[in-house]
């Protein structure tokens, strides 16, 4: 029976391998996922909040400066 519990056990636990799927939520209560590859090319890829942040930053400011360089060129007419 305790080889049973632990063969089963040992079917459902996560592997390393991937092999078996996560089918619910991981509470990590307040400890962090580390050395968790991102990529920015890779729209699949885990997302970096450094990252994720700069590009917005990036974006939210080409976006300002256009719409401030269009509205200069509609007063000069």
């Amino acid at each position: 029976m305790l080889t049973r519990l632990i063969s089963n056990a040992s079917a459902q636990a996560v592997q390393r391998d991937g092999s078996v799927p996560m089918t619910g939520n991981c509470n990590m209560v307040s400890h962090k996922i580390t050395n968790l590859h991102t990529d920015a090319a890779d729209l699949g890829s885990a997302a970096n909040v450094n990252n994720a942040n700069a590009k917005l930053l990036l974006t939210l400011s080409q976006k300002f400066d256009e719409k401030v360089r269009v509205t200069h060129q509609q007063l000069d007419k």
